[in-house]
């Protein structure tokens, strides 16, 4: 990055900008845009006289950032797909180029630095890890648009996208209690993490709208020892939810909704899936017509989450043609209510596993209680893991890490002269994440996350008074937010409760949730 000396006084004045928008929506609104109409240009004057924008910049270079490889991941191989859709769609105004294994913050970053050299003006990083290195392009590179594929995250200098998946586990859960002999189904997920757990208690509530007495058996397939498909069989469990899609070029068949007979699928029944391409072009009509930039969210200080569902076709269900046409018929009934907003999964009364949660006659419950749901529906046989059972992915290959084994620096206080006076780069290595409880220097906050590559959290403390004017830049607020750092999800909160300790991480046993509190 240029020095500031060598910046232009606009220059200087841009990114300025961008930094107070930035630390503005770190106590902001967070907008879930779920419809792309709220996201169209507006007329006025000037496209009066000129008759709009011409709909066509030619010359635009898109990049894809992928976790892992197309070959080693089904979602990676996803998004591969909706990119060779936008360069076939749009191949004479647009021109694509992919990147994979970025799976550490260096690679994260290097690729980012190749992807603008190459000349790209939109960027897409395909995973919510790469959501920091994202931020910090952001304001590295202000004439690059960068996307990251994660939701519900205040952030302004980039913007999110994600899927309303659990509109399609609806239909999904509907659809296999329909078609199941008995109550019993099962249901396998990785990890409890953003939008997973609504994808599962609306696959619960689906199959509940058919059959009252319908229980969902949950399986953990990231938890260490599991062996969710001995489980199934030694239960009789034939109906089974899987991933969404098969590894890429493996022949499985254990994908989707499927019947299976003694640990062997005997019949797929339905997939559902993210039609990235759509998704894509979305978002590409928008930054082509003009109106990513000009609409009036576009020029809020929003931090804006695409959050689109069925209704915006990203989301695809397929159904076997083996299934009789009473299926189909429900399964299309269904799809038409929730597309038409006559059918919301979470709407009326709903029950988790400890309490009511929704009352009769309730309406739906509010989109961002459904991003970050914390519960299991009352017919979900299982629980959600306790956080030293999970393990995270890190690598393109089968190599795990504890989540529970994450590095974290924990400041508060006094500014530590052996992280900053003395300051030797080792120090701050195999750090994985640094948390700050208050009433710290913003300088001192800068410098470790400038000269260490951990996301810095942060709350204030009770005489952080600077912080107003002087936030510390590079650094995420979570004062009152919940915050999630691959898989653990923090709680930042300024006062604290009666009886709690303080400057003190608390994890919540069996929400895989940490507090984070001054």
């Amino acid at each position: 990055m240029p020095s500031l000396l060598e910046n232009s006084t606009d220059e200087i004045r841009e990114n300025l900008e961008k930094l107070w928008n930035e630390f503005k929506k770190s106590a902001g609104e967070v907008v879930l845009v779920q419809n792309p109409e709220e996201m169209k240009k507006e007329g006025g004057l000037f496209d009066f006289f000129s008759g709009g924008f011409s709909g066509n910049k030619k010359g635009t270079k898109i990049a894809f950032l992928y976790e892992r490889s197309v070959e080693t991941s089904t979602w990676a191989y996803a998004h591969e797909l909706g990119r060779n859709y936008i360069q076939e769609k749009y191949s004479e105004a647009v021109e694509t180029k992919a990147f994979e294994n970025c799976n550490t913050d260096e690679k994260v970053e290097e690729a980012i630095k190749e992807a603008v050299s190459w000349g790209a003006n939109l960027l897409f990083t395909t995973a919510p890890s790469m959501a920091q290195e994202s931020i910090k392009a952001a304001l590295q590179y202000p004439e690059v648009e960068i996307l990251n594929c994660s939701v519900n995250t205040a952030y302004n200098s980039i913007r999110t996208y994600y899927g309303r998946m659990y509109e399609a586990k609806f239909l999904m859960g509907a659809l296999a209690a329909s078609i199941t002999d008995g109550n019993d189904l099962g249901y396998v997920e990785q990890f409890p993490l953003y939008g997973t757990l609504s994808n599962i208690n609306a696959f619960a509530i689906g199959a509940q709208f058919i059959n009252p007495w319908s229980k969902v058996h949950l399986s953990w397939s990231g938890i260490e020892g599991a062996d969710w498909k001995s489980e199934f069989q030694e239960k009789g469990i034939a109906t089974i939810s899987g991933p969404e899609f098969a590894k890429p070029f493996e022949k499985s068949r254990e994908f989707g909704v499927y019947i299976s007979s003694d640990g062997e699928v005997q019949s797929n029944i339905a997939v559902s899936f993210y039609n990235w391409g759509k998704y894509y072009e979305l978002i590409l009509q928008s930054f082509l017509e003009g109106s990513y930039h000009t609409s009036s969210l576009a020029k809020s200080h929003s931090a804006l989450n695409y959050y689109y569902g069925l209704k915006e076709g990203v989301l695809e269900v397929i159904l076997s043609r083996n299934l009789s046409y009473s299926s189909r018929k429900l399964v299309s009934i269904l799809k038409k209510e929730i597309i038409d907003g006559n059918l919301l999964p979470f709407s009326g009364e709903i029950h988790s596993q400890c309490e009511k949660i929704h009352s009769e006659g309730a309406g739906s419950l509010e989109m961002d209680e459904i991003v970050d749901m914390r519960w299991l529906n009352d017919n979900v046989v299982g629980e959600i893991p306790p956080l030293k059972s999970i393990y995270k992915r890190i690598t393109g290959g089968d190599s795990f890490r504890r989540v529970s084994d994450m590095k974290i620096l924990c400041i508060a206080d006094e500014e530590n002269k052996g992280l900053w006076d003395h300051f030797q780069k080792e120090k701050l290595e195999g750090i994985d994440l640094i948390l700050s409880a208050g009433d710290l220097n913003p300088d001192y906050l800068q410098f470790l996350v400038t000269m260490g590559r951990a996301p810095l959290l942060y709350v204030h403390g009770n005489h952080d008074e600077s912080y107003a004017f002087k936030p510390p830049l590079g650094c995420v607020s979570v004062e009152d937010k919940v915050y999630d750092y691959r898989g653990l999800r923090i709680l930042g909160s300024r006062a604290v409760p009666p009886g709690i300790s303080r400057e003190n991480i608390c994890i919540r046993k069996r929400t895989c949730s940490g507090v984070f509190r001054r």
